[in-house]
């Protein structure tokens, strides 16, 4: 159904509909060209062709072996190009390919310039997948371009170090032998229209060799997310690099291998909708230290499922009540430290976190986000008074409005005036750790606003209500000793929420130090011990230090200590006949 003519410049032009096929593997498996072929004689004369629109096919060997071809036009009414069509053609460099075609046969285009020219890799011809060029590295993935039509005859034959590869929807067809001898293909994901299975031998043995098939595959954000007959949607490969992982709502489970090899994050959290872990799922994820697991029914595992994980050591956080069910739960009972949390998970939370005094806890939820905003509530602070600080997470005084930050380094005891506990500060611009109470001198009028560019894990298991001491020494009337167990006790603490203690004193924005019946939140305070009801707390400033701040705190009492000649401390009001020391002097009662 083609009629053709030659010029006398090599032109060859080709007209009509259907071109038959020229060629076809014989019963030895080779490459056989009919004799048939209408300009056979005189192939070493074409040096350009030109096929005319209408017609629909270029058959098999229709220009195998064409020496002096230097260049082909092919109409958009040419659909599909047969094997070896082009091939040995060694001297054309130019092809056009129209959209229109969707079909091109294995080695249509081998030994030729065109094809020698092509940078190594996938070679497309048009919107087909022509070829795999050149070496393939070991555990190659490829993702096919969306756009593509068809996946050639051959296309990646014998590249056993092709470990996966993704179909987009484009994809309406694939050649005979696309993937055979492909032996280290494991997972293929699909997400065109072709139903694909494990073992098929359709579409040219696609699947043959893969440990694993994903049909209905689509992409959200880092993951790929592939759906069941059911339109259940589950997690087939990570995509990301964070070192926290956060599986998405509403997936119910995750598939074999899905992040099987993956290295470098440390935690994943995985939501109550998972009811289902597949084989090998994290296999080899030898960095995780922490899982989340938010389902109070154990997720079933197939084999494997954390093989190679440590085990041993990583943490596995479950639901509050669900310990023992995780604890004796095939695959799950690998991990020999699990702990309970406390809380519902709140997975949502999409927003930065935003704490103040009236909100001043994340409760009944889990998040894990990356900044936390303080916002002080209340009365306007002036700029260049003082605040106190206790916040649960670290904080860059570079995100505040601060001219000037002091954090306790210790305590310290000098004897020039008996019963005197001195606190150090010193000024820093370095990172304050969560839960370290500080001062700082305001540089803005009004409100505190803190802004934690840090990452920030609220802990799943951590007290809603809770205070916490930073570091409590006590005073034994010695120089450079710090006891426990004292009468004067003294706390320096930061409260995460509204606490009332017992003979509270905060720091006033004027650097004193008065007394509070109720600390709120987030806050720096002292707190003193029993028997201190006569004690007296003051403040002083070193006024000659480049940067005006918290130079002294001290707490004395009206009555002096009594000490037996053991040095332990005695109550002065029960004392039997002995010698006693008091003020530094010896006196017998």
């Amino acid at each position: 159904n083609v009629t053709w003519t030659l010029s006398d410049d090599g032109t060859l032009t080709i007209s009509g509909t259907d071109m038959p096929d020229y060629g076809e593997v014989d019963d030895r498996g080779y490459w056989n060209t009919f004799s048939g072929l209408p300009w056979n004689g005189k192939k070493t004369q074409i040096k350009i062709i030109i096929i005319k629109e209408g017609v629909t096919n270029i058959g098999s060997s229709a220009f195998y072996d064409c020496p002096s071809l230097t260049s082909v036009t092919i109409p958009n009414s040419v659909t599909s190009i047969g094997d070896h069509a082009f091939y040995g053609c060694t001297n054309l460099t130019s092809v056009t390919i129209p959209n229109s075609v969707t079909s091109i046969g294995s080695s249509a285009f081998y030994r030729t310039k065109w094809y020698d020219n092509q940078p190594d890799g996938v070679v497309y011809a048009g919107k087909v997948l022509y070829a795999y060029k050149g070496t393939m590295p070991s555990n190659t993935k490829i993702d096919i371009k969306e756009g593509t039509t068809e996946i050639g005859n051959s296309a990646f034959f014998g590249y056993a170090n092709l470990t996966s590869v993704t179909i987009p929807n484009s994809v309406t067809s694939i050649g005979g032998d696309a993937f055979e001898s492909c032996y280290g293909l494991k997972k293929i994901f699909n997400s065109s229209s072709l139903s694909i299975s494990k073992g098929a031998w359709d579409y040219g043995k696609i699947a043959r060799y893969a440990d694993v098939v994903y049909n209905n595959v689509s992409v959200e954000g880092d993951f790929r997310i592939c759906k069941d007959a059911k339109d259940n949607s589950y997690i087939c490969e990570y995509l990301g690099s964070d070192n926290n992982i956060t599986l998405p709502k509403n997936v119910y489970g995750i598939a074999d291998f899905a992040f099987s090899g993956c290295s470098g994050f440390t935690s994943v959290t995985i939501g109550n909708s998972v009811t289902s872990i597949g084989e090998k799922a994290f296999y080899g994820c030898s960095d995780v230290k922490e899982i989340y697991s938010w389902n109070v029914v154990p997720p079933a595992c197939g084999s494997a499922t954390f093989g190679e994980m440590n085990t041993l050591h990583a943490k596995l956080f479950v639901p509050e009540g669900s310990g023992d069910a995780y604890k004796y739960a095939p695959y799950w009972r690998e991990f020999l430290n699990i702990y309970e949390m406390e809380y519902t998970p709140v997975l949502s939370a999409a927003d930065p976190i935003t704490i103040s005094d009236s909100k001043p806890s994340v409760t009944k939820g889990y998040y894990k986000e990356k900044t936390v905003t303080y916002v002080r509530e209340g009365a306007a602070i002036s700029k260049e008074n003082y605040a106190s600080f206790c916040l649960p997470f670290a904080v860059d005084p570079a995100d505040a409005q601060f001219k000037a930050v002091y954090v306790p380094v210790g305590l310290s005891l000098y004897d020039t005036e008996a019963n005197t506990l001195r606190i150090g500060f010193y000024q820093t611009n370095d990172i304050i750790p969560a839960g370290t109470p500080f001062l700082a001198q305001l540089a803005v009028d009004d409100k505190v606003e803190i802004k934690n560019a840090l990452p920030v894990n609220y802990a799943p298991n951590a007290p809603a209500v809770k205070t916490s001491v930073v570091r409590t020494f006590n005073h034994s009337n010695s120089a450079g000793i710090m006891n426990e167990n004292n009468d004067y006790a003294i706390s320096f603490s930061g409260s995460y929420n509204k606490v009332s203690p017992a003979n509270g004193y905060t720091f006033n924005t004027d650097g004193s130090i008065g007394a509070s019946a109720n600390v709120v939140p987030f806050r720096a305070y002292f707190v003193i011990g029993k028997n201190a009801s006569n004690a007296k707390i003051l403040t002083s400033f070193d006024i000659d230090a480049e940067t005006t701040g918290i130079g002294q705190l001290r707490m004395t009492n009206n009555e002096l200590p009594v000490y037996d000649m053991n040095g332990r401390r005695v109550n002065e009001k029960s004392l039997k006949s002995g010698i006693y020391i008091k003020n530094g002097k010896k006196y017998v009662k």
